[in-house]
């Protein structure tokens, strides 16, 4: 077992199997995980980002920063490591570093037409409908005197409700959608 951390590089757009590919060129250990939904081509689980494996016993980042497609270290001069054991509960669910999945509910919290309840921010206490959401963020859709309002939010701003009730008028643009 090695003694080290994963760190994240943060890269430029379409750049992650360049920097990834760098990275292993130059000695590095890294990691480019990609999600796959049955019948879909792979795509980034973590657009932009490439976690990198340093040694304990050789902290010094200089040679990441050459690493072509590289722009960033997450947490710059002195990095942030990624939170301890979170890459290596990552790694037994992928096969050639690709999360395979049936569907998108498999991964995301929400899904299209979920409904949701707002539980922070100037919206608190009003329930909507998922138009789209990622792991950070989503979009719901809310029906507030008779016009439809769609806002974007963090995930941890809103959750799956009880007993929430949305909006009639919410709940016919559910169906027709």
């Amino acid at each position: 077992m090695l003694n080290g951390r994963w760190y994240l590089t943060q890269t430029h757009p379409q750049r992650e199997r360049v920097t990834r590919d760098g990275l292993s060129r130059r000695g590095f250990r890294s990691l480019f995980p990609l999600v796959q939904f049955r019948g879909h081509p792979p795509k980034s689980l973590f657009s932009r980002y490439v976690f990198v494996f340093l040694d304990d016993d050789s902290p010094w980042f200089g040679h990441i920063w050459n690493v072509h497609g590289v722009t960033r270290l997450i947490g710059g001069e002195n990095p942030t490591p990624v939170q301890a054991g979170w890459v290596e509960r990552l790694l037994p669910h992928l096969v050639n570093d690709t999360l395979l999945l049936d569907s998108p509910s498999d991964f995301l919290k929400f899904v299209p037409g979920d409904r949701i309840s707002i539980i922070q921010g100037i919206f608190a206490g009003q329930g909507g409908i998922c138009v789209w959401s990622t792991v950070s963020s989503i979009v719901v859709e809310l029906m507030t005197s008779s016009v439809v309002r769609r806002i974007r939010l963090p995930v941890s701003a809103v959750s799956h409700p009880g007993n929430v009730v949305v909006s009639e008028e919410a709940a016919i643009r559910e169906r027709i959608y």
